[in-house]
């Protein structure tokens, strides 16, 4: 699954995951998310 996700964008105290497809709107914001990420697999970019 980590693997189709193209990138994950802030929205106030959620996040919005964007996969192949579509975009998931989840109850984590970015900060708990980025946490959570694999450092070898995503980059923090703002």
């Amino acid at each position: 699954m980590l693997d189709d996700i193209y990138y994950v964008e802030a929205d106030r105290d959620y996040a919005k995951i964007h996969v192949k497809g579509e975009t998931m709107l989840v109850v984590y914001p970015l900060k708990v998310l980025d946490q959570k990420l694999p450092v070898r697999q995503f980059v923090r970019i703002h």
